[in-house]
């Protein structure tokens, strides 16, 4: 299904599902805003299409629509707070530039229908789960204990490059993305543990030897 909807190039990469926090300020897209609501009022479906760039400049073929889901604060001068959501996959086709901000022909990607493999998954699940376990004793903050149950969902906290995670939004099989995250969790991992366990070491040095 193709769409044209209105194209906000960001120095990230936004997933499906995932919650994304917006400080809108500069006036094309405070419009941009402003037509999206107007749209939601009349009962549309209005999405944002969000891309790998930065200004004008996009990088990246594939981004993901988001769906306003709030405003949080509005402020006198025009200036917004809003949280959206994660929506559809989509294709970057052709970009219009008639409006004070950029619009694009987004084709919605679709998956490719495949068995789920849960052994991916559960390795997917574990390395994920280790990597909040070393992340609690690094910071001593308290995580999500919620098991996430898709590729997308792991990778929100997975503590990705942005390139993988481009790499990653771009895959059309669930199986290729648990895939990319077991490889990443297999290498990050093991560095970080070696990293703890020479913190532990230098911390205990000098005070644990047998006299």
């Amino acid at each position: 299904m193709n769409q044209t909807i209105p194209l906000f190039p960001l120095p990230l990469v936004v997933f499906p599902e995932q919650a994304l926090p917006l400080h809108i300020f500069e006036p094309r897209y405070r419009q941009m805003l402003a037509d999206v609501r107007a749209a939601q009022d009349l009962g549309e479906v209005a999405p944002i299409g969000i891309c790998l760039g930065e200004d004008s400049d996009v990088s990246a073929p594939v981004g993901c629509a988001v769906l306003l889901e709030k405003v949080l604060n509005e402020y006198g001068d025009g200036r917004a707070d809003i949280i959206c959501v994660g929506y559809q996959r989509f294709t970057v086709g052709e970009i219009s530039r008639e409006r004070s901000y950029l619009m694009v022909e987004a084709s919605f990607i679709e998956d490719e229908e495949e068995p789920l493999d849960v052994a991916l998954l559960q390795r997917a699940q574990q390395g994920y789960t280790r990597l909040l376990e070393l992340a609690h004793e690094e910071s001593g903050d308290h995580f999500e204990s919620v098991v996430p149950q898709t590729a997308f969902q792991i990778a929100q906290s997975a503590a990705l490059p942005i390139e993988g995670k481009q790499e990653m939004l771009q895959m059309t099989r669930e199986n290729e993305r648990l895939l990319l995250l077991c490889s990443h969790f297999d290498e990050l991992v093991p560095r970080l543990e070696s990293r703890r366990a020479e913190r532990v070491k230098i911390q205990s040095n000098g005070h644990s030897k047998d006299h």
